[in-house]
């Protein structure tokens, strides 16, 4: 081979050729043949590779556990899907139905363990928009073109498809229950419309007709099971006294024997011929504005076995009326759109749209009715638009006493001076309330900060609105908590904008008390200091605000405070000191670790990354969680704002009396 010229090498003697053909064909078939042996290896390698794929599932983890333990797993799938709001709706994607495609074994198991199929969760897709509207155009003169009248017609024949496939779910989901308890989750429109009076097409009328059988075949199939319900969520938009969503509300109470919690977010549309619904039944002598007609009455509010009640109205068409209940029995009571933070520091749901959901005219004396009635709450909330002028004299010559209280939420009108003074909550822990409708107070007659002094020493997690507050009054809340590990503080910005309007000319009523701010004071005022590893906790003023504090959320209408001051609020509190020395912090003012971050800027974005900032500085990051928004706001809107001083959020609060003060 080395005898050989190379390639480019000039024209070989006749002889050459033979023996480089020769030689060629001889290392090709040596190539052929460890070809075959690769290929016989190969193919005994699969042949054993098939042999280990056949026979090591048998003894996989998985393999291992019992029927019961994947059973539990399953459920703890189905578990993880679900919110309290937003349970995993009847689809080809529910993990319980996932899981049934996986294998034989396990189809077997997810079809023989009813516990995975009692979240009966329906939600009844819009109808699309009927043509009355065309056809009353068209009876005017105006022809309406063929060819929208068969869109219309297609879509109707696919909206009815599906309500025939969420049919045939439910029907599966509830077979596959078998006798277990169900949680039902159900939201629908009222799909009567003008069409089934008479007017329209006479394919719209038909379509009408179709649609309102559909849903109550939908309706029949949960009512048929209204024994099992132990949940009832119902959010319906209901627009005639006949619609057949009323079935849902008016069955017998033998009926619902185990229905322990009802969710009902009842909508009436406009124009619609039902009158609003009453809420609570007193034999009080007080004035109240009854509705002339209770429609529906809504039996479910009588369950024997009731203990949960949450009466959400986002379109406001309550009044203060009757609805009677067991509310002895009741553990939980919430009226009115409120949120629920279930323990978290998340700041991103809005307040403000939970205030606007509230209950009109309810009064301090129906608040006061309620909490006599109910002595065995454990959670209370309440959001009310409006008050009117109360009978009662607060504070009462005997407080309410509710003993197992641990959560109350208070959203919308402020509650009087004495109200906090009227209740005996020895187990209350956790308070929210958002009050943006009140007037900001001093410390003296501020109704937040009476309701704190009375039960804020025993507060855990504490969500306040601040926009009722002055800067002293916020001060004082703070120091009032000295206990709390979660605390949210929002902003609501009401009453701080009347102020900034007054200053630039736009309104003629000025705010009496400035209110407060979430400056670098109060930042400072909740930042410990440090000497090496010797916390520096001062007396008086210099005392160290909620040491105890371990998640901490924000939401702020204007850049109250620089980031760089919560950098260094985040920096002291995370010192790692704090877990290599506990001896030297072991006194009660000493600060726990934060664990929880969570800031909403209502404002434009700006070039300062509190994070990076943070790992400059090394603060231990681990195990921690911080998470910070502004307002997205778009470029035309920047370009006009900076004509303006308000592009600027410290040229407005220099505006602002006190504003000196506060940073």
């Amino acid at each position: 081979m080395t005898s050989l010229p190379p390639s480019s090498a000039p024209p070989s003697p006749p002889g050459h050729i033979q023996v480089t053909t020769a030689l060629i064909r001889d290392h090709k078939a040596r190539v052929a043949q460890i070809d075959k042996e690769i290929q016989a290896l190969v193919d005994r390698r699969n042949a054993y590779m098939d042999i280990i794929n056949q026979h090591a599932p048998s003894i996989a983890p998985i393999r291992r556990l019992s029927p019961d333990v994947l059973a539990l797993i399953f459920r703890a799938c189905v578990e993880s899907e679900s919110t309290v709001l937003s349970p995993p709706v009847l689809s080809r994607t529910h993990p319980a139905v996932v899981a049934s495609h996986v294998c034989a074994e396990w189809r077997k198991l997810v079809l023989g363990s009813p516990t995975l199929w009692t979240d009966l969760v329906v939600k009844v897709p819009k109808r699309p928009r009927p043509m009355t509207s065309f056809a009353r155009v068209g009876a005017r003169g105006r022809t309406v073109p063929p060819e929208v009248r068969d869109v219309y017609m297609e879509d109707m024949a696919e909206w009815e498809e599906r309500m025939h496939r969420l049919k045939e779910m439910v029907q599966v989901w509830i077979g596959r229950s078998a006798s277990c308890a169900v949680n039902v989750a159900f939201n629908c429109t009222d799909t009567r419309g003008d069409r089934e009076r008479g007017e329209g097409t006479e394919e719209e009328q038909e379509g009408g007709r179709s649609s309102t059988t559909l849903v109550l075949d939908i309706v029949a199939l949960l009512t048929d099971v209204s024994s099992r319900w132990r949940s009832a969520n119902f959010s319906i938009t209901v627009r005639h006294r006949d619609s057949p969503l009323r079935k849902l509300l008016t069955l017998p109470v033998e009926q619902v024997p185990n229905l322990e919690k009802f969710h009902l977010e009842l909508g009436l549309s406009w124009g619609s011929d039902m009158d609003v619904i009453d809420l609570v039944d007193s034999d009080e002598d007080i004035p109240l504005t009854r509705s002339k007609d209770v429609i529906p009455s809504v039996t479910l509010f009588h369950a024997p076995s009731l203990r949960s009640l949450k009466v959400d109205n986002g379109q406001r068409h309550w009044a203060n009326a009757s609805v009677p209940s067991n509310w002895a029995s009741l553990t939980e009571l919430c009226l009115g759109r409120l949120d629920d933070h279930s323990g978290d520091t998340d700041t991103e749901a809005s307040d403000e749209d939970a205030v606007g959901s509230g209950i009109s005219n309810f009064t301090v004396d129906r608040v006061i009715i309620l909490l006599k009635a109910c002595p065995n709450l454990v959670r209370f909330g309440i959001n009310v638009n409006h008050g009117v002028p109360r009978v009662f004299p607060l504070p009462l010559p005997s407080p309410i006493s509710l003993p197992s209280l641990e959560c109350m939420e208070l959203r919308g009108v402020c509650l009087p001076l004495g109200f906090a003074a009227s209740l005996d909550l020895p187990s209350l822990r956790r308070i929210s309330i958002i009050w943006p409708f009140g007037q900001t107070k001093n410390t003296e007659e501020s109704e937040l900060v009476d309701l704190l002094k009375h039960f804020g020493n025993g507060l855990v997690d504490v969500t306040m609105d601040y926009a009722c507050l002055s800067q002293d009054a916020l001060t004082t809340s703070l120091q009032l908590i000295p206990n709390v590990e979660c605390l949210r503080v929002v902003n609501s910005g009401r009453s701080y904008f009347r102020q900034v309007y007054y200053n630039h000319g736009l309104t003629d009523e000025p705010e009496e008390v400035v209110q407060a701010q979430l400056g670098n004071a109060v930042m400072q005022r909740l930042t410990p200091k440090w000497e090496g590893e010797r916390i520096v906790v001062g007396g008086g003023e210099e005392e160290l605000l909620c040491p105890k504090l371990r998640k901490f959320g924000a939401r702020i209408s204007m850049l109250e405070f620089q980031p760089q001051a919560l950098v260094e609020f985040i920096a002291a509190r995370r010192n790692s000191s704090l877990t290599k020395f506990p001896h030297l912090h072991s006194s009660a003012s000493s600060p726990s670790r934060l664990d929880t971050v969570i800031v909403a800027f209502k404002t434009p974005k700006r070039n300062f990354d509190v994070r990076k900032a943070l790992e400059d500085q090394n603060v231990d990051l681990e195990d921690f969680e911080l998470k910070t928004s502004y307002r997205e706001v778009p470029n035309e809107l920047l370009v006009r704002w900076k004509d303006h001083s308000w592009y600027d959020p410290d040229s407005v609060l220099q505006d602002v009396p006190g504003y000196a003060n506060v940073f």
